[in-house]
């Protein structure tokens, strides 16, 4: 996978809120140390240098290069003999060119044509027809991307046919889809098209919600589709604003909370936790809970009913309807990583759980993913 497409590809990721606070943990490994404008965890992914701003040293923090589509780990992006950071001060464009590419600012928009200022001054006006990709944002909120969602200075590249470079098979607005600001938070108000945000330092983030949101949740309603509907007020999650408008998420993410305790109760379908503060969780268990519990025969395949009262336990957990907690995992006894799981909570993430519950993503809003020009 290559660094663009990676850090495209980057959801947010936060913690679950409804857990007593001995559940709960210090979230220091998910924090901008160097204020680059990239997360711990997105640096660990991109490979860049968390203590350090400016990793490949070009003169663009490594926050900012995501957001051009510039590699953060290369002075020289496009290979030019010009760094990074000295392009974009002098106003040119860092990112390689591909053939049959055209990239720059709109300068213009027709019924169905497109006029592109490219970065030496020069225009190129390409013809739009129905079978032109576009990925462009929905900006007048009709569910259906067409052309006229397309506005006068948006930064563009488009790619034209092989056989007529004046007909464009695609127009991508740069930084459409790509990760603008992170936020990190409590979600404080859900509604289908928004969510708000309410921050450490307790102001708050309300951020637009449409088809183009990608939403890692569990499917709460059952419904089969992960949307909105399914991030609830009071998860912690951390949600990134698109790179072109702030006011829009372009990724939601809702993740588990790892806790670790002694069983107190075993249920049917429940388990009652017993944390180092003396307070108990019950968290329900059911299909899709993965479960690591010794058999009689010390094999991983055990179940509730082999759990013992006293045992050692870790549960990976998100809020459900109401008060309740589900499992997503549980660990128990000799089969607990890392031999944890004593008496005191985690807060380490289990994002990546609850994306595997659901493997379908989900999108906020009506409509499809892209459109066509017309």
């Amino acid at each position: 996978m290559s660094i663009r497409h990676l850090a495209v590809s980057l959801t947010a990721v936060g913690l679950i809120a409804s857990l007593p606070a001995s559940a709960m943990a210090s979230k220091a490994s998910k924090s901008d140390r160097d204020r680059d404008g990239l997360s711990a965890k997105a640096e660990k992914r991109l490979g860049t240098n968390a203590r350090r701003a400016d990793t490949d040293r070009d003169g663009l923090k490594d926050g900012a290069e995501v957001k051009l589509g510039t590699n953060p780990l290369r002075k020289d992006s496009d290979r030019d003999g010009v760094t990074d950071g000295a392009e974009v001060a002098a106003g040119t464009d860092p990112c390689p060119v591909r053939p049959n590419q055209v990239r720059g600012l709109v300068a213009s928009v027709g019924a169905d044509s497109v006029t592109i200022t490219k970065s030496d001054a020069s225009t190129v006006t390409l013809t739009v027809n129905a079978d032109t990709k576009l990925r462009i944002p929905d900006r007048d909120a009709s569910g259906t991307i067409t052309l006229a969602d397309l506005q006068a200075g948006d930064r563009v590249n488009a790619h034209t046919s092989t056989t007529d470079a004046t007909i464009a098979e695609s127009i991508v607005v740069k930084g459409g889809r790509k990760h603008g600001e992170e936020v990190e938070g409590v979600v404080s108000a859900v509604t289908a098209d928004s969510l708000t945000i309410t921050k450490e330092d307790g102001s708050t983030v309300t951020l637009a919600v449409n088809s183009d949101t990608k939403i890692k949740a569990p499917d709460r309603d059952a419904s089969g589709t992960v949307t909105i509907a399914d991030v609830l007020v009071g998860d912690k999650v951390e949600a990134y604003a698109s790179a072109t408008d702030a006011a829009v998420a372009v990724g939601i993410k809702v993740e588990a909370v790892k806790i670790s305790g002694t069983v107190a109760a075993v249920g049917t379908d429940s388990v009652t936790i017993t944390l180092a503060d003396a307070s108990t969780v019950t968290v329900t268990v059911n299909a899709d809970t993965k479960l690591r519990i010794p058999a009689a025969d010390g094999s991983a395949t055990g179940t509730l009913a082999d759990l013992t009262v006293g045992e050692a336990i870790q549960a990976k957990t998100i809020q459900g309807a109401g008060s309740t907690t589900i499992a997503l995992g549980i660990s128990a006894g000799s089969l607990i990583k890392g031999g944890e799981g004593h008496g005191h909570g985690h807060g380490h993430g289990a994002g990546d759980k609850v994306g595997a519950q659901n493997d379908r993503g989900g999108r906020g809003g009506r409509g499809g993913r892209g459109g066509r020009g017309r």
